[in-house]
């Protein structure tokens, strides 16, 4: 009878949590290349910083722009931004990582107008991260329950970092081609 409690009592559980890394997808790139606008400093304007907030450019960027073309003949902005969501609703280990990138290139006319010139590149990739969480139990030799469960974790600092420049050095011969 003892015997048979010590049996009984040699079993074990054994935890592996294994942090795979990352995966990323191919980088998509979209440039979205949108009408020029007209620009007159003198004049209520503005549809023209609407226009641009919708855009997605920061308001203090664009107020920022404005303010250094009023006081010379061109001016050139370059904003990137970087959104990461959450893919859908059942796949919430995999999330879609998005820069954006606004151009806007403001010269002045011979009316005292200034046309400015936009672009909008978006250039996105979608990033699986995961970790499994192994549970064995054994009895003696015998491995007699086994389950696997997979959450997704949050990124590191230094993941994101290598997304961001993934993404910058797939998107930079787009950016290169845009009007100097």
């Amino acid at each position: 009878m003892m015997l048979l409690l010590i049996l009984f009592s040699v079993k074990a559980a054994i935890i592996e949590v294994d942090e795979p890394p990352i995966e990323l997808s191919k980088v998509r790139i979209m440039l979205e290349s949108c009408d020029d606008l007209i620009y007159s400093p003198n004049k209520s304007s503005d549809t023209t910083l609407n226009s641009l907030i919708t855009m997605g450019i920061p308001s203090d960027k664009i107020s920022s722009f404005l303010l250094k073309l009023q006081y010379s003949n061109s001016a050139k902005l370059l904003v990137h931004t970087f959104c990461i969501t959450i893919q859908s609703v059942n796949e919430t280990d995999k999330r879609k990582v998005t820069r954006y990138t606004y151009y806007l290139k403001g010269t002045k006319n011979s009316n005292g107008t200034y046309t400015i010139e936009r672009r909008k590149l978006i250039s996105f990739t979608i990033v699986k991260s995961i970790i499994t969480e192994t549970r064995k139990k054994y009895f003696l030799w015998w491995e007699f329950s086994k389950t696997v469960k997979i959450e997704w974790r949050p990124l590191t600092s230094a993941e994101l970092s290598g997304i961001n420049s993934e993404i910058a050095k797939a998107s930079e011969s787009h950016i290169n081609n845009f009007p100097k």
